[in-house]
């Protein structure tokens, strides 16, 4: 499996300069938790769950096409049982590769 940095500690200066424009203005971090969860979705049609509805679509079901377009119609909302649709791709799964333009 490839590194996702080339050093553990490459990430270090730019956690540091965070830190640091957090601690100069934002204030409360709890009330900046709440503004990032305004801006940033909770549900994201991400690839692996694009692809497994897309096959049940082929299949023949067309339940789970669905159900991933009512999650991501209301992507900011937390609803119980959409769990998986917050998750990122399961660590074992296969690398995907996505191509612009088609």
């Amino acid at each position: 499996m490839q590194a996702l940095l080339p050093a553990p500690d490459a990430i270090a200066p730019w956690i540091a300069g965070w830190w640091q424009r957090i601690e100069q203005g934002a204030g409360n971090l709890l009330d900046l938790a709440d503004a990032m969860e305004h801006v940033n979705p909770l549900y994201i049609p991400r690839n692996h769950l694009v692809e497994a509805a897309l096959d049940a679509a082929e299949a023949g079901d067309l339940a789970p096409w669905h159900e991933l377009l009512e999650v991501v119609r209301r992507p900011f909302d937390a609803r119980p049982g959409l769990d998986r649709f917050a998750e990122l791709r399961p660590i074992d799964a296969a690398p995907y590769t996505t191509f612009c333009g088609t």
